[in-house]
């Protein structure tokens, strides 16, 4: 019976000490399930729902690399494997929420581990849990909220583990299931593969590890495309978004065209500051040249080829231009206010639908209708208070690239600059910032691709802030209180464990 006691206490002590992320978890998940009930089964304000949906109802690989190769195969895959048969499409949405808490308490977990004061780690969770944006995501079949886990999930495996080989072999293979879902995560391999450097540099068998597991995923991905298409890569549509992205930029008479994409030049009517419209749209001098992607695997790598020649002749040929339009756009991540192409609306809670799917929902699953039931309206009202803080995030930002810079400065100048989780910052802010100046420069700004790497920055942020103000009183992180455990009979208290930081 003591022993019993023993235990009563301890756990009555650890649920006491995380009391606030608790509540926090309470609210974010009546917020969830109040989002299940308004919108169930899913959430239709993007069509890309459908996209992902046909893909996945008779998931082939050659259809989807063809007919598909603007979207990763990872979540098609993905809704093969739990929404078959039938659309159960609801065990998704529960799964993406689960992501979605769970991704709250990594960041809580991985900020306490680094000796963050507990009130920041619980505003950082808050933050993630209670972003509607996040949970409209969640509520809609899209790949962000298992994005977001296994990005986050990876870096916060790499981050914490110092010893233990399975830890970095599970969290390359996060990484690698991150890149197929959004191709973007490739880029986040450099800063993900920097921090194991500087971390296991003298523990070859460690970083083999957590490579081997990382080539893996990466390596299935290239082989399912190199089967359907006959070709090494991952995806065969990135001269069309890149087109897509310059353009508007485009001018033939200031430019070497490349032979046969004179028809690529647009007019003046069509010189729209819209990507979308130069990829998708039937109008756009693309489509009009070329029809689409291609209607097998051959003729689409020679259309891709053919509409990446222009655009990279365009870059050439407007360099300046072109650079300032990835800083506009990079910007954007980061400034409050909905930006022109964002369709950050589509991101929405909303009092009501329109409950006709359209011809692209009827053809993919007959007799679906959209639903928004009560307590819609309140969802509403709350999703335009509580979103992504891009100000906040622009200013982690700032304190994370001046607290590397003042690293790199004192390591050139051999006079250590105090700091304590440089590594830790460089790697929560490089791999989010790389995957969204690649969306910048190869895409388009969209809030949902801020939102699916809000958790990383904000970590990331809060980290180099404390490090800037570690000389200051409130900024010094303060050990856990001791845990009063009952044992024998007696109340004695256990001495805190020490807090370990990482020394850059």
């Amino acid at each position: 019976m003591t022993a019993v006691r023993a235990q009563w206490a301890r756990w009555r002590a650890l649920l006491g000490q995380h009391r606030w992320l608790l509540g926090i978890l309470a609210a974010a998940l009546v917020l969830r399930v109040a989002t299940t009930i308004a919108y169930r089964p899913m959430l239709v304000e993007i069509n890309d729902v459908w996209g992902y949906l046909n893909l996945s109802r008779d998931l082939d690989l050659r259809r989807h690399f063809v007919e598909a190769p603007d979207r990763p195969l990872g979540y098609p895959l993905a809704l093969w494997l739990l929404a078959r048969p039938g659309f159960h499409v609801g065990l998704v949405t529960a799964l993406q929420h689960l992501a979605g808490l769970a991704t709250g308490v990594l960041a809580y977990v991985v900020l306490l581990r680094f000796g963050v004061r507990r009130w920041m780690a619980v505003a950082a969770a808050a933050v993630v849990l209670l972003d509607c944006y996040a949970i409209a995501l969640e509520q809609a079949l899209m790949p962000e909220a298992f994005y977001t886990f296994a990005l986050m999930a990876s870096c916060v495996l790499v981050a914490t583990q110092r010893s233990s080989r399975w830890p970095l072999v599970l969290a390359g293979l996060l990484l690698g299931a991150a890149a197929a879902l959004r191709l973007s995560a490739l880029v986040a391999i450099p800063a993900w593969a920097l921090f194991l450097a500087l971390r296991h540099w003298r523990r070859p068998g460690l970083l083999a590890a957590a490579a081997v597991a990382l080539a893996i995923p990466l390596g299935a991905y290239v082989g399912a495309h190199a089967s359907a298409t006959g070709r090494i890569g991952f995806a065969d549509a990135s001269g069309f978004f890149l087109y897509g992205r310059v353009g508007h930029l485009a001018d033939c008479r200031r430019m070497d065209v490349p032979p046969g994409t004179r028809a690529l030049c647009p007019t003046p009517a069509e010189r729209i500051d819209d990507p979308g419209f130069y990829i998708w749209d039937q109008q756009s001098p693309a489509r009009r040249l070329l029809g689409g992607w291609g209607s097998t695997p051959e003729k689409q790598a020679a259309n891709d080829a053919l509409v990446g020649s222009f655009a990279r002749a365009t870059i050439r040929s407007r360099p300046l231009a072109y650079a300032g339009l990835v800083a506009r756009d990079f910007s954007y991540f980061f400034t409050p206010g909905i930006k022109k192409w964002s369709f950050e609306g589509s991101l929405a809670l909303p009092s009501s639908v329109d409950p006709d799917p359209g011809p692209l929902g009827e053809s993919v699953w007959r007799g679906y209708r959209n639903h928004a039931r009560y307590p819609a309206p309140l969802l509403n009202g709350l999703w335009h208070v509580l979103r992504t803080p891009r100000w906040l995030l622009a200013i982690g930002v700032l304190a994370a690239l001046v607290s590397l810079a003042l690293g790199l400065v004192g390591a050139v100048g051999r006079r250590p600059v105090p700091g304590f989780r440089r590594r830790e910052t460089l790697l929560f802010a490089g791999v989010p910032l790389a995957t969204l100046l690649v969306t910048a420069a190869t895409a388009q700004f969209g809030i949902r691709y801020v939102v699916g790497v809000a958790p990383l920055l904000l970590v990331a942020g809060i980290l180099a802030a404390e490090d800037l103000l570690s000389g200051t009183r409130w900024a010094h992180p303060r050990p856990p209180r001791a845990l009063p455990v009952r044992a024998a009979g007696e109340v004695t208290v256990r001495p805190p464990a020490p807090v370990e930081h990482s020394h850059a």
